[in-house]
């Protein structure tokens, strides 16, 4: 177990925004990898929430520096929405996308205890919210544990440990969800594997295979 007084010690390799011309309006904003795909990492937590009931996945990241909410569920939930400043978040492959508002007062529920978290809304991929520096740094001390990973604090004077989630198997889904799916932009991305079921003699596989004309030969 290690006791970690600065949220920031988790900190992990990020990207820093300069995002706005305006030096006295500045949000200085990092938005790490991990945030922006939803991929797990030794330092980020997976897990589920509730907001207003409805189920949400969360990534605890100390990579980035703010709280950041999947827009297509601020408006699923019909949350109230102020306009932000002009916000452009640069990412790995050097594209941009925008802040689509902010969400100033959201009830979040974790391991039974409510927090009241501001967000900003940007269509990050693979999780619907993403807890950053500036909610950690409201906990004061956290014990983490990154063989679980876990963390522990206070909150209210009630002891709470979130704990990562262990990733569910892949599951067959219906057209009606797939539909539903798609009507939501719940879909990052979409994969078409087609298969030959034509027999094959191994004999002929393997000659395909060795021809360096055959397209085969090249593949891993």
């Amino acid at each position: 177990m290690l006791l970690l007084d600065d949220p920031e010690l988790l900190a992990e390799p990020n990207e820093e925004i300069s995002p706005t011309h305006d030096h006295t309006n500045t949000i200085h904003f990092h938005l790490s990898p991990q945030a922006l795909s939803g991929t797990i990492s030794p330092k980020t937590l997976k897990f589920t929430g509730l907001i207003h009931h409805l189920p949400v996945t969360v990534l605890i990241n100390s990579g980035s520096s703010h709280n950041i909410l999947q827009p297509r569920i601020a408006h699923h939930l019909n949350l109230a929405i102020s306009p932000s400043p002009p916000l452009s978040v640069m990412v790995g492959n050097g594209a941009f996308i925008k802040c689509q508002g902010v969400c100033p007062l959201v009830d979040i529920s974790l391991h039974n205890s409510t927090f009241t978290i501001p967000f900003y809304l940007l269509p990050i991929e693979g999780a619907d919210v993403v807890l950053g520096v500036e909610w950690l740094s409201t906990l004061g001390s956290i014990q983490a544990d990154f063989s679980i990973p876990s963390i522990e604090f206070t909150h209210n004077n009630q002891h709470i440990t979130l704990q990562a989630a262990h990733s569910p198997n892949p599951s067959a889904t219906t057209y009606h969800q797939f539909c539903q799916y798609l009507s939501n932009n719940s879909i990052a991305s979409l994969h078409l594997l087609s298969v030959d079921t034509q027999p094959r003699s191994h004999t002929t596989l393997t000659t395909t295979i060795d021809n360096p004309t055959s397209p085969l030969s090249h593949l891993p």
